[in-house]
């Protein structure tokens, strides 16, 4: 790997346990000592709102489509769970990104969403649609 650099990327899985360091280094203790390792990277310790805006402009969602990505998320992990397998081959995050995107109402409009082909939209489709109506704006 001659003359390339490592790329240093803060996925969204990661915003928690940095929220979590943070709030430690808020009680007393240096940033180094508790930022993982995604964040010592930084130079100093970056804010949550922050981190949320470099999420926003790397993952192309807002704020409400963030939180919806991270519902997705926890949704298909619980479906993962359930049916012992990973939760990539339930939903890819490119698939829950652009679920929390455009926000499908119908089996009809999740079979436009990347990676939604007929017989994940008719296995997994129905609690995708009930996460997304949960949190409707």
């Amino acid at each position: 790997m001659e003359g390339r650099t490592h790329a240093r990327l803060i996925l969204p899985e990661r915003v928690s346990r940095i929220a979590r360091s943070l709030d430690r280094q808020r009680g007393g203790r240096a940033a180094t000592e508790t930022a993982s390792p995604a964040v010592r990277g930084f130079g100093s310790a970056p804010t949550v709102p922050t981190l949320h805006r470099t999420l926003e402009a790397e993952l192309g969602l807002d704020a409400a489509a963030l939180e919806l990505f991270e519902a997705l998320r926890a949704h298909r992990l619980s479906v993962a769970r359930n049916e012992a397998v990973p939760p990539f081959v339930v939903a890819s995050d490119r698939t829950l990104r652009d679920m929390a995107r455009t926000r499908p109402r119908s089996e009809t409009e999740l079979l436009s969403v990347y990676g939604m082909g007929p017989v994940k939209a008719a296995r997994y489709g129905a609690g995708f649609l009930s996460v997304l109506q949960d949190r409707a704006p």
